[in-house]
């Protein structure tokens, strides 16, 4: 996707930051207050073992920490920043080619030393594997599929709320876990509760795709049209 956005020949390092913060930081700052809040209360624990607001104010910023972020899905944006950075920097320099020689050098240097955080690097061969995959994309004819039924229409759909599904399973599978606790369960039943809790959690997914992503985005393109950040295009793409 992001290489898909670097392609396009308004490409706006700037526009293309603003609007990753809209897409990605007030989701995670809302699951970053309820672990927070259930941790106080006593009631769940969904982050790492430090619970301090030092952690709990550096992982509303989605800055590498050891210790873990206090909402515990959060290592991976870690990451996703770190790759956002990096691709705002060379993309309106080198093309995806400068990205992708940028991000392959980091996943050598990764085999070797994992910088200030101790996962920070790990990643980085995956998304340069995402990179060569995209720039390959004429040579391999399955990744031309387009979604013409309903049943990849549908899997398009799940794509949408993706973030907002990475977000949500983790609260939801501990709540799911939790009811196992007070409920007797067959272990023929295991299955199906653990599809129950998938389904649960994409349709929640749905419910903060619409009602809280949506309106945030919607937001940010308001923003950046009075600012005139963006100049053509200021819809946001998806995740």
């Amino acid at each position: 996707i992001i290489c898909t956005i670097a392609q396009r020949p308004d490409f706006n390092s700037k526009t293309f930051l603003i609007k990753r913060i809209f897409r990605i930081y007030p989701l995670f700052a809302f699951f970053c207050i309820i672990s927070i809040i259930l941790q106080k209360m006593g009631i769940f624990w969904l982050g790492g073992n430090d619970y301090s607001w030092f952690t709990f104010f550096r992982s509303l910023a989605i800055l590498p920490q050891s210790e873990g972020s206090i909402y515990a899905v959060g290592w991976s944006l870690e990451h996703e920043i770190v790759f956002y950075l990096i691709a705002a920097i060379t993309i309106p320099f080198g093309g995806i080619r400068l990205f992708a020689c940028v991000i392959g050098v980091m996943a050598v240097i990764s085999r070797y030393w994992q910088g200030w955080d101790y996962r920070l690097f790990s990643q980085m061969i995956y998304y340069f594997a995402g990179i060569i995959i995209y720039l390959c994309r004429d040579y391999l004819p399955f990744l031309k599929w387009q979604a013409k039924n309903i049943i990849a229409k549908a899997l398009v759909k799940i794509g949408d709320v993706s973030f907002s599904l990475y977000l949500v399973h983790w609260v939801i599978f501990a709540v799911m876990n939790r009811l196992t606790n007070y409920f007797y369960s067959p272990s023929y039943l295991t299955e199906i509760w653990r599809l129950t809790s998938i389904g649960i959690s994409i349709a929640v997914a749905f419910l903060f795709w619409h009602y809280f992503e949506k309106p945030i985005i919607r937001l940010g393109e308001r923003i950046m049209k009075n600012t005139k950040v963006a100049k053509t295009s200021t819809k946001l793409e998806s995740y």
